[in-house]
């Protein structure tokens, strides 16, 4: 960052531009924050400052953006980190989130599925389920209820 930084300061002052100067001065300018000079990308009327990270600062950013989004996920992380900076990818963001202890533990977690335990039986009607469906607002005659029974060896149904 710092030979490209040179360059366009370099590429500002110069009276004779070449093409590479135009290219620099196209696709970067500078931008002093606390008497440091920070490469961004220039910005068009309106829009908002894109900082360029350099590798000393990237993990520090995707740190505070991670932990700020409560360790949220890829795409939330490249949505917010790409209205602020310009040149961090999609797979700087992969391999950080693969070292992020938190989420790594939050996969690993034992996950359960709707059985946790079968429940296995030897005979007919000896465990069921039953389910009452109410039908007091449409009546049919007499009957305002339905009674449903399953038996859970064979799944058998019963009305």
């Amino acid at each position: 960052m710092l030979s490209i930084l040179g360059k366009l300061i370099v590429s500002k002052v110069v009276l004779k531009k070449s093409a590479s100067d135009y290219h620099m001065l196209q696709h970067y300018d500078v931008l002093k924050v606390d008497g440091v000079d920070k490469l961004i990308c220039p910005v068009a009327e309106g829009g908002s400052v894109k900082y360029y990270v350099t590798a000393n600062e990237l993990f520090d950013i995707l740190y505070r953006t991670h932990v700020s989004l409560g360790h949220g996920g890829r795409d939330r992380m490249c949505h917010e980190v790409h209205q602020r900076h310009k040149n961090i990818t999609q797979g700087h963001i992969k391999i950080f989130l693969q070292f992020c202890e938190a989420c790594e533990q939050k996969k690993s977690g034992s996950k359960k599925g709707v059985v946790v335990k079968p429940m296995v039986f030897k005979e007919f009607n000896s465990r069921g389920q039953l389910d009452l469906i109410d039908l007091q607002t449409q009546p049919d005659g007499p009957y305002k209820f339905l009674m449903v029974y399953q038996d859970h060896l064979t799944k058998f149904v019963s009305l």
